[in-house]
Protein backbone atom coordinates (compact mmCIF):
# COMPACT_ATOMS: atom_id res chain seq x y z
CA UNK A 1 0.00 0.00 0.00
CA UNK A 2 1.67 3.34 -0.84
CA UNK A 3 -0.06 7.01 -0.28
CA UNK A 4 1.33 9.85 -2.57
CA UNK A 5 3.51 12.30 -0.35
CA UNK A 6 3.58 9.45 2.47
CA UNK A 7 1.26 8.68 5.66
CA UNK A 8 1.57 10.79 8.28
CA UNK A 9 -1.24 9.82 10.38
CA UNK A 10 -3.00 6.25 10.81
CA UNK A 11 -5.53 4.66 12.39
CA UNK A 12 -7.95 1.05 13.03
CA UNK A 13 -10.94 1.57 10.52
CA UNK A 14 -14.25 2.77 11.69
CA UNK A 15 -16.47 0.42 13.79
CA UNK A 16 -14.24 -2.46 14.42
CA UNK A 17 -13.56 -3.30 10.83
CA UNK A 18 -10.05 -4.45 9.20
CA UNK A 19 -9.86 -1.72 7.23
CA UNK A 20 -7.20 1.22 8.22
CA UNK A 21 -7.43 4.73 7.58
CA UNK A 22 -4.58 7.11 7.10
CA UNK A 23 -4.41 10.90 6.26
CA UNK A 24 -0.94 12.34 4.96
CA UNK A 25 0.82 15.09 3.30
CA UNK A 26 -1.36 15.43 0.00
CA UNK A 27 -4.15 16.42 2.09
CA UNK A 28 -6.20 13.68 1.24
CA UNK A 29 -7.97 11.12 4.30
CA UNK A 30 -8.05 7.59 2.66
CA UNK A 31 -9.84 4.02 4.35
CA UNK A 32 -7.35 1.08 3.05
CA UNK A 33 -8.36 -2.50 2.61
CA UNK A 34 -5.17 -4.27 3.45
CA UNK A 35 -6.10 -7.24 2.19
CA UNK A 36 -6.35 -6.09 -1.14
CA UNK A 37 -3.67 -3.68 -0.48
CA UNK A 38 -5.43 -0.56 -1.86
CA UNK A 39 -8.41 1.84 -1.16
CA UNK A 40 -11.58 0.62 -1.73
CA UNK A 41 -13.13 3.69 -2.47
CA UNK A 42 -12.48 7.81 -3.29
CA UNK A 43 -10.00 9.28 -0.95
CA UNK A 44 -11.77 12.90 0.69
CA UNK A 45 -9.55 15.49 0.36
CA UNK A 46 -9.53 17.48 4.14
CA UNK A 47 -8.08 20.50 4.01
CA UNK A 48 -5.48 23.03 3.15
CA UNK A 49 -2.71 21.85 5.40
CA UNK A 50 -1.55 18.08 5.42
CA UNK A 51 -3.23 15.56 7.61
CA UNK A 52 -1.49 15.25 10.69
CA UNK A 53 -3.85 12.69 12.45
CA UNK A 54 -6.41 10.60 12.14
CA UNK A 55 -8.48 8.67 14.41
CA UNK A 56 -11.99 6.75 14.23
CA UNK A 57 -14.70 7.03 16.79
CA UNK A 58 -18.87 6.96 17.00
CA UNK A 59 -21.22 10.30 17.14
CA UNK A 60 -24.23 9.63 17.69
CA UNK A 61 -24.11 5.65 16.71
CA UNK A 62 -22.88 6.18 13.40
CA UNK A 63 -19.33 5.81 12.38
CA UNK A 64 -16.96 9.10 11.73
CA UNK A 65 -13.68 9.19 10.77
CA UNK A 66 -11.88 12.36 12.71
CA UNK A 67 -8.81 13.84 11.22
CA UNK A 68 -6.32 16.62 12.23
CA UNK A 69 -3.75 19.35 10.43
CA UNK A 70 -1.95 22.68 11.63
CA UNK A 71 -5.55 23.53 14.06
CA UNK A 72 -8.29 22.62 12.62
CA UNK A 73 -10.51 19.28 13.63
CA UNK A 74 -12.36 17.82 11.05
CA UNK A 75 -15.36 14.89 11.72
CA UNK A 76 -16.87 13.12 8.69
CA UNK A 77 -19.49 10.20 7.88
CA UNK A 78 -17.07 7.06 7.71
CA UNK A 79 -19.84 5.62 5.19
CA UNK A 80 -19.49 8.63 2.75
CA UNK A 81 -16.17 10.84 3.45
CA UNK A 82 -19.32 13.89 4.24
CA UNK A 83 -18.15 16.39 6.35
CA UNK A 84 -20.38 16.59 9.77
CA UNK A 85 -21.33 19.64 11.23
CA UNK A 86 -20.27 19.28 15.12
CA UNK A 87 -19.84 21.78 18.02
CA UNK A 88 -16.47 21.26 20.19
CA UNK A 89 -16.92 22.54 23.90
CA UNK A 90 -14.11 24.27 25.33
CA UNK A 91 -11.60 23.46 23.05
CA UNK A 92 -8.74 26.14 21.93
CA UNK A 93 -6.54 25.37 19.20
CA UNK A 94 -3.89 27.23 19.30
CA UNK A 95 -0.92 24.41 18.65
CA UNK A 96 -0.57 22.04 15.55
CA UNK A 97 -2.57 18.82 16.35
CA UNK A 98 -0.10 16.18 16.84
CA UNK A 99 -2.75 13.26 17.96
CA UNK A 100 -5.98 12.30 18.13
CA UNK A 101 -7.64 9.74 20.00
CA UNK A 102 -11.73 8.80 19.95
CA UNK A 103 -12.00 6.97 23.76
CA UNK A 104 -15.76 6.40 23.41
CA UNK A 105 -18.42 7.30 21.72
CA UNK A 106 -19.21 11.29 21.34
CA UNK A 107 -16.01 12.02 22.61
CA UNK A 108 -12.87 13.24 21.64
CA UNK A 109 -9.13 13.59 22.74
CA UNK A 110 -6.86 16.19 20.91
CA UNK A 111 -2.93 16.32 21.56
CA UNK A 112 -0.66 19.31 20.72
CA UNK A 113 2.86 20.50 21.52
CA UNK A 114 1.16 22.42 24.75
CA UNK A 115 -1.17 19.56 26.05
CA UNK A 116 -4.22 17.46 25.89
CA UNK A 117 -7.68 18.83 25.40
CA UNK A 118 -10.80 16.74 25.90
CA UNK A 119 -13.89 17.14 23.63
CA UNK A 120 -17.09 15.97 23.43
CA UNK A 121 -18.66 16.01 20.45
CA UNK A 122 -22.55 17.11 19.12
CA UNK A 123 -23.97 16.54 15.87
Amino acid sequence: MTAPGGVEGLSSGPGGTSLVVSGGYDRWVRIWDPAASAPPGEPAVDGEFWVSSIATGQLEGRAVLVSGDERTVRVRDAATGAPLEWLPEGIDVTESITGLVCPGPDRLVVSTHRGLAGIRLAG
